[in-house]
């Protein structure tokens, strides 16, 4: 497979029908394809963009799974920001939030927006944000009103729920291995949330130079 067209046809296919056989066409042509032209890879992010916005397209586990699948083996290829700035939103988000998805992706889905906080400008500003979602979702665990809520809640999305802390919990964990020099603000960040507004934290959150 030597074409990024006849690829992204194939991703189009197997995007559209969702079937078992389509998709592992889509898995094997892909690494076909990144193995004979991988100064190509950087390319497929465009691809995988438009093929997102295809209006044949329903978004739903299998479709986000897929992303997820070839997103990773173009991570090494992939700018921190348009993960950070693009992917975030439309993919791993909704993703770790939403779905029961395996273990294996959802380890890469984490690896993924690790990568998305990788040194660069902007960094600082998307491990703003996933801290004030993480701070900002969790229930407090002596609010009254927090607990009431989740006792009203189905028991689908108590797990839906838990699935999410999991994941933001598992995410600044990695991170805080991955980038040490904004470890100990993360954790001097969520023992101010007890106290304070997050915005104490914001300054801190640029890893230093």
């Amino acid at each position: 497979m030597g074409s990024l067209v006849e690829l992204e046809s194939v991703l189009r296919r197997a995007f559209r029908l969702k079937s078992p056989e389509s998709i592992h066409e889509a898995n094997i042509v892909l690494a076909s394809f990144l193995n004979a032209c991988p100064g190509q890879s950087a390319a497929l992010n465009s691809v995988l963009q438009e093929c997102y916005h295809d209006k044949k397209v329903v978004v739903d586990k299998p479709t986000l799974e897929l992303f997820i699948h070839c997103l990773s083996a173009i991570k090494d290829h992939l700018q921190p920001t348009a993960i950070s700035q693009i992917w975030w939103d439309l993919v791993l988000r909704p993703a770790l939030r939403k779905e029961r998805m395996s273990a294996t992706h959802t380890r890469r889905a984490r690896e993924l927006v690790v990568r998305g906080l990788g040194e660069e400008p902007g960094s600082g500003a998307f491990r703003e944000r996933l801290l004030q979602i993480y701070l900002g979702d969790l229930p407090n665990p002596i609010s009254s009103e927090d607990a009431v809520e989740t006792v009203g809640l189905e028991e689908e999305d108590k797990e839906a729920k838990t699935r999410w802390k999991d994941s933001l919990t598992g995410l600044l964990l990695e991170d805080g291995v991955e980038h040490p020099e904004v470890r100990d603000v993360l954790r001097f960040c969520i023992c101010v949330s007890l106290k304070g507004p997050i915005s104490t934290c914001s300054p801190l959150l640029t890893p230093s130079s």
